[in-house]
C-alpha cells in the first residue's frame, strides 16, 4: 500500500534506493573476492555446532584480554543463513551485506534530520554507501561486522531524543548502544563516554526512573549469557578484568597519556581517512581535510547550526572512550565512521551555501575517492582485514578441494594445510568438511597439502617432514595456493 504521506513515501523511496546501492557496492564482485580465513572457519563451525543441536555457546569469540569474552549472539543470529543453507559461506557473507549495507540508509535519515534537507540526507546516505570503511566492513565475515548499522541507530535516535525530550528515544539509544556492543565489546566504553559527554553538554537529559529500569533490564538481558558463563567458571571474566586493571594480565591497562594519546590519533586518522578520503596522496589529503575544516568552521559559524555542529563534533570522537586501553587495533575504532560522515557533509552543505569554488572541489575529492573505492573492488586490494599474503580467495579454495577430491578417484585421502599463522587451518578444515563430509582419513598415505603464499622454506620443509618419509607426485596451482600430492611411505 503507498503512504497517503508523500513525504513520507519520497523518504522511504529515498532510504530503499540508498539502500541497493549500498547492497550493490558491498557486493559487487564479492563471490570472486570473498576472503574465509581461520577465523571465519572457527566461527562457522561454531555455528554448526548450535543448528546441529550439539552445542549452545553462552561466549563467542575471545576479546583482547584473555579470558574476556564476546556475547554469543553472533553465533546465534548465524544460524539461520547457515542452518538454512548447510553450513554456506557465501551465504554467511551475503546475510552481513544484507544487514549491514542498511548503515547507508540509516545516514540518510541521520543526516536528512540533522540538516532539515531531504537532498543533503541523500548525499550523506551515498557518501556512506560508497564509504571505505562501511564497505570493509560489509564484506568482512566476522562477528564485529553488524555493529555499524547499530552505532547508526543509536546516534540517530541520541540526536532524536535531544530534539523531542521523548522518552522512548532514550532508550532507543540505550537498545541500539547495548546491541551494538554485543558485536564489539569495546562500544561500551565509547558509548559509556559519549553518553557522559552528551549529558555534560545538555544534548541528553537524564531520563526518568522507569526508563533507567527498562534500559537496564535490557542490558542484563543481553549480557546474561555471559553472567551465566562466568558463574559456571569461577568468575574467569570478573578475574581477568581485574588482572587487566591492575597490570598482571599479558595485555593489561597501560595507562600512559602520551603514548595513548599518539597511538590514538594514528589509529583514529587512519579510520578517518578510510571513512570519508581514502586517496594515499599527501597534498591531496591536506588538500581535503583544508576544505573540511573551513566548511565545519561556516556551518559552525551560523549560530542555528551551532548545536547540530557540537553534536556532530562530539560523535566524531566518541572513540576517545577506549584512549586508556592503547591498543592499536582499527575495528576497535567503529564508532567513528557515522559521526565523521555526517561532519563531511554537513561541511560541503556549508562550502556550497557559503564557498562555491570550495564546495566544487571538495566535491570532486569526494568522487575522486569514491571511484579508487570502486576500482579496489576490483581488485580486491587494500582491505585491512586481509593478511599480508592476500591469498586465501574462497573460489581458489574451493577449487583446490574440489580437484583434490576428484583427482583422489573416491579413495581415502589426507588433507594438511600449511597456513599463516602457524596452526591456524580452521578455515580450510571447515570448507573441505563442508564441501566432502567424512572423505579424509588421517591414515591414507595419500596426502594433499594445501600451501598458502609467502611460507617461509624453513617451515614448509619442517611441515613436510613431519608427515614422515614422502615422495612428491606433483604440485599445482589455484590463484596464489599451491596444492602438492605426496605418497608417504612406510605407512
Amino acid at each position: 500500500m503507498i503512504s497517503k504521506n508523500p513525504a513520507k513515501s519520497q523518504y522511504l523511496k529515498g532510504a530503499v534506493l540508498i539502500y541497493l546501492l549500498s547492497l550493490f557496492v558491498n557486493a559487487y564482485k564479492l563471490p570472486q573476492n570473498l576472503f574465509f580465513g581461520h577465523e571465519q572457519g572457527r566461527d562457522a563451525q561454531a555455528v554448526k555446532e548450535i543448528y546441529t543441536g550439539k552445542h549452545f555457546p553462552l561466549i563467542s569469540t575471545k576479546t583482547e584480554v584473555e579470558g574476556l569474552y564476546s556475547p554469543p549472539w553472533y553465533y546465534y543470529i548465524m544460524t539461520i543463513p547457515y542452518g538454512l543453507t548447510g553450513g554456506n559461506p557465501t551465504a554467511g557473507m551475503f546475510a552481513i551485506i544484507l544487514f549491514s549495507s542498511t548503515s547507508a540508509a540509516v545516514m540518510y535519515f541521520f543526516i536528512k534530520d540533522l540538516t532539515n534537507s531531504n537532498f543533503w540526507g541523500i548525499v550523506g546516505g551515498i557518501l556512506t554507501a560508497l564509504s571505505w570503511e562501511f564497505i570493509n566492513y560489509a564484506r568482512w565475515l566476522i562477528n564485529v561486522s553488524p555493529a555499524y548499522p547499530f552505532v547508526a541507530l543509536a546516534l540517530f535516535m541520541a540526536w532524536k531524543y535531544y530534539k523531542t525530550k521523548t522518552q522512548k528515544y532514550f532508550f532507543l539509544y540505550a537498545l541500539f548502544a547495548i546491541i551494538a556492543f554485543q558485536f564489539q565489546i569495546t562500544l561500551f566504553f565509547q558509548f559509556a563516554f559519549l553518553s557522559i559527554i552528551l549529558i555534560a553538554f545538555k544534548f541528553l537529559k537524564i531520563p526518568n526512573v522507569k526508563t533507567i529500569l527498562l534500559a537496564t533490564i535490557t542490558a542484563i538481558f543481553f549480557i546474561s549469557p555471559l553472567i551465566i558463563f562466568d558463574f559456571r567458571h569461577e568468575h574467569i571474566s570478573l578475574k581477568s578484568i581485574a588482572s587487566f586493571i591492575n597490570g598482571s594480565a599479558s595485555t593489561s591497562l597501560n595507562i600512559h597519556p602520551q603514548n595513548s594519546l599518539l597511538l590514538y590519533l594514528d589509529q583514529f586518522l587512519r579510520v578517518a581517512k578510510r571513512s570519508i578520503f581514502d586517496i594515499k596522496n599527501t597534498y591531496l589529503q591536506l588538500t581535503f581535510l583544508t576544505f573540511l575544516l573551513i566548511g565545519f568552521f561556516l556551518y559552525s559559524k551560523d549560530k542555528s547550526n551551532r548545536k547540530t555542529a557540537l553534536f556532530v563534533l562530539l560523535i566524531s570522537f566518541m572513540s576517545l572512550g577506549i584512549l586508556p586501553f592503547n591498543i592499536g587495533l582499527t575495528q576497535l575504532y567503529q564508532g567513528t565512521g557515522v559521526g565523521l560522515i555526517a561532519l563531511a557533509t554537513i561541511s560541503l552543505y556549508a562550502l556550497w551555501k557559503n564557498f562555491k569554488i570550495g564546495a566544487f572541489l571538495l566535491t570532486l575529492l569526494l568522487i575522486a575517492s569514491s571511484l579508487q573505492n570502486i576500482n579496489r573492488l576490483q581488485t580486491n586490494d587494500d582491505l585491512f582485514f586481509v593478511p599480508e599474503q592476500k591469498v586465501l580467495n574462497l573460489r581458489d579454495q574451493q577449487n583446490l578441494i574440489n580437484f583434490m577430491h576428484t583427482d583422489a578417484q573416491v579413495k581415502p585421502y589426507r588433507f594438511e594445510s600449511q597456513t599463516i599463522p602457524y596452526l591456524h587451518s580452521e578455515g580450510w578444515q571447515y570448507l573441505h568438511s563442508y564441501m566432502y563430509p567424512h572423505a579424509e582419513s588421517k591414515l591414507a598415505n595419500e596426502v594433499y597439502i594445501s600451501i598458502e603464499k609467502n611460507i617461509e622454506p624453513y617451515w614448509e620443509k619442517k611441515w613436510i617432514e613431519d608427515l614422515g618419509e614422502t615422495e612428491l607426485i606433483y604440485e599445482k596451482n589455484f590463484g596464489q595456493i599451491r596444492l602438492q600430492k605426496r605418497l608417504i611411505k612406510n605407512q
